[in-house]
């Protein structure tokens, strides 16, 4: 946990992980033991079809967590978290494995309490045109570890995002472990949620709310619009890239100097339409703001 210029508490947690209660190769004290040894205040365990309770891990929360998949049009993996009672789903049927469509997952979710995240979707290979048919997710992964090399090349989100942005998602992004093999994969994505207690139910509005961000170690102070830019204050960041729908931008880039990057302005212009940053440390480690919509009040200057 940190404590920001105003005041304001930020917790770190992961909130997509396996144990061998499904396909992870760890038990879940160790897979516990592990993340709170590395500075953790909360985590999720998030079995295949397999819903953990609220719990605590000697002080580290444990918030209710499980993931839904499903091979219905594709390949799709629904996270949920923090849901009040039982989802009222199953996978089999008969001794049969039934596939239920992925809106049936998320629906699920909600319907116990729960926040539904959409996991991986690079990996997945997910369509834009499909994800923004889905509704009720309250986030999606923008970065996930196991995803990446050495078990695959996809653990970046970002193209098909930002894709599916152009079509009007508008999503809060998380970065999460997704920890199964306990290699190299744990403890590379994270997100800093900003709630004034570390509880269940803290934690669980403040994601409902869009009160985080996803990183891998940068910590990203604010980001707002102010005069026609869109403005990302940071501790010491090589550099903030720009993304937006705009396809050539001058001012995409902004690196910086032996001193670091305290904050970077990207100017917003009538065709942007969203507008989101990715922030650099010196060790290559990135951390990601949620997409904003640009308006026409937010790109004039006053």
């Amino acid at each position: 946990m940190y404590t920001d210029s105003e005041g304001k508490k930020w917790w770190k947690g992961n909130v997509h992980m396996h144990t061998t209660r499904s396909d992870g190769r760890a038990e879940p004290e160790a897979a516990c033991k592990g993340y709170l040894e590395a500075g953790y205040d909360f985590i999720a365990l998030t079995d295949h079809w397999k819903q953990s309770e609220e719990d605590s891990y000697q002080g580290m929360l444990m918030i209710p967590g499980v993931e839904l998949d499903t091979m219905t049009d594709g390949c799709w993996h629904i996270v949920g978290l923090g849901m009040q009672r039982p989802i009222a789903l199953q996978r089999d049927e008969g001794g049969k494995r039934i596939h239920l469509p992925a809106q049936t997952l998320i629906d699920g979710i909600r319907e116990a309490g729960g926040l539904a995240i959409l996991a991986h979707p690079a990996w997945s290979l997910e369509q834009p045109a499909d994800i923004v048919k889905l509704t009720g997710l309250a986030g999606t992964e923008i970065y996930n570890s196991v995803s990446g090399y050495p078990y695959s090349s996809r653990a970046d989100s970002s193209v098909i995002l930002d894709l599916a942005s152009v079509l009007g998602l508008r999503l809060p992004y998380l970065a999460v472990d997704d920890t199964h093999f306990y290699r190299e994969e744990p403890y590379r994505g994270f997100i800093y949620v900003q709630a004034d207690e570390c509880t269940a139910p803290a934690i669980v509005e403040a994601i409902r709310e869009g009160r985080f961000y996803a990183s891998q170690g940068p910590r990203i102070y604010k980001d707002y619009f102010e005069n026609g830019e869109y403005v990302v204050k940071v501790d010491q960041a090589v550099s903030v890239v720009f993304y937006s729908a705009t396809y050539y931008q001058r001012d995409t880039t902004q690196v910086g100097d032996k001193e670091g990057l305290k904050e970077a302005r990207f100017r917003l212009k009538a065709s942007d339409h969203f507008v989101r940053a990715m922030v650099t440390d010196s060790l290559g480690r990135h951390a990601w703001t949620s997409p904003r919509d640009v308006r026409l009040e937010d790109i004039i200057k006053i």
